[in-house]
């Protein structure tokens, strides 16, 4: 379905990270907005890139691929285990793969001009995870986060910024309540801990497994074009 698709798209290795890229059509003042997306595990970049193709055509898409090959194929931005039913990542190697994700976001936010007002990301499932901790990490870099079908530990919060700075900190979360791989609780779990942090939050639970079907794709298509749609409209505005 999306193989010409991607034809016009080749892999891009001029970053710390390879990656996929769809430009933004007419250029605007102050830079374009840029929506980075980040992959789950085993997967590579091209997993999400096929949503940019209906993302708004005025903001620049980049799809990641994780920096590290996964034993079953694909690649990870982390090891995850399971122990005892619980699910346990090591913190060191998380902070240390944030740190190169930051890295790439911010090679690419200059070599394309990037609105550093209107800078967001999104992930789904291992990079949901990802995503959210880049964006309660740094949330004065983000102007929302996409978390699809993730999670967050309670000792994941050792990587957030302070309270204050999440006054109306945009999120939007989705979950599959028949998702065995990442389950509903958890899900919600992350959401009520996010909650705390911001009033900006929008959550969506489907009848799904863990995936993304056409109606959830739907939402989150919605959020993130109402967002940027609102963005345009206040600076032509100002």
């Amino acid at each position: 379905m999306f193989s010409q698709f991607f034809n016009f798209f080749p892999v891009q290795e001029d970053a710390s990270l390879k990656y996929l890229f769809r430009p933004a059509q007419d250029a605007q003042d102050g830079g374009s907005p840029m929506l980075f997306l980040l992959h789950g595990l085993g997967s590579n970049e091209e997993d999400l890139f096929a949503f940019s193709e209906y993302i708004d055509p005025h903001c620049a898409v980049v799809s990641l691929r994780a920096p590290h090959q996964y034993q079953l194929g694909g690649y990870k931005w982390f090891d995850v285990a399971m122990t005892q039913g619980d699910f346990q990542v090591n913190l060191d190697d998380v902070d240390a793969n944030l740190g190169s994700l930051f890295k790439c976001i911010y090679e690419l936010i200059e070599k394309y001009a990037g609105n550093k007002q209107r800078i967001y990301i999104g992930g789904f499932s291992q990079g949901a995870i990802m995503a959210l901790l880049a964006g309660m990490n740094e949330p004065q870099t983000f102007a929302g986060v996409l978390s699809l079908s993730g999670r967050l530990n309670p000792d994941m919060q050792d990587f957030f910024a302070e309270p204050s700075k999440f006054a109306n900190f945009p999120i939007f979360m989705q979950h599959g309540i028949y998702d065995t791989t990442i389950p509903i609780e958890a899900g919600r779990s992350a959401r009520d801990l996010l909650k705390t942090y911001s009033t900006d939050l929008e959550y969506h639970e489907y009848e799904m497994g863990h995936e993304v079907t056409s109606e959830s794709l739907t939402d989150m298509l919605a959020w993130i074009n109402t967002k940027l749609a609102a963005a345009n409209e206040s600076e032509i505005e100002g």
